[in-house]
């Protein structure tokens, strides 16, 4: 089969790390945060499956620096309010593409690409569902 658009596709793989309690990310940091460029925020009650809460992105920082900014903290804020029961959780992503390299621009469009295919009831990143 030959794509359509071959020179504008590559072939993405995504490995996310083991989830962390994201409060013992902000203090202890992580490995995972060397090679990161996404990072996913979800939340579990006891036993129940997980929610996916968000979907973020970084280039030229780390989760960890990235979660500390001031929208996140206030979205962490928000998230504490709207699932009080909830622990919060964030795992690293960290992308190899086939035959092509890392940029600012493709990273870009991979998140909007998770965020547009992965929404749920629970997702808070709306801004880039409807711009890929």
């Amino acid at each position: 089969m030959k794509l359509l658009y071959e020179e504008d596709s590559w072939l993405v793989l995504i490995n996310w790390s083991k989830p962390m309690i994201y409060e013992n990310l902000i203090e202890n940091e992580s490995y995972n945060d060397d090679d990161a460029h996404l990072y996913m925020i979800t939340g579990k009650y006891l036993n129940n499956t997980p929610k996916l809460f968000y979907i973020g992105k970084t280039y030229y920082q780390y989760v960890t620096q990235r979660l500390t900014q001031v929208d996140h903290k206030i979205r962490y804020d928000q998230l504490c309010n709207h699932y009080p029961k909830h622990t919060l959780f964030v795992s690293h992503g960290t992308i190899e593409i086939e035959e092509g390299n890392r940029t600012e621009k493709r990273v870009d469009e991979i998140e909007r690409i998770l965020i547009y295919s992965m929404n749920s009831d629970h997702t808070i990143n709306k801004n880039k569902l409807c711009t890929h």
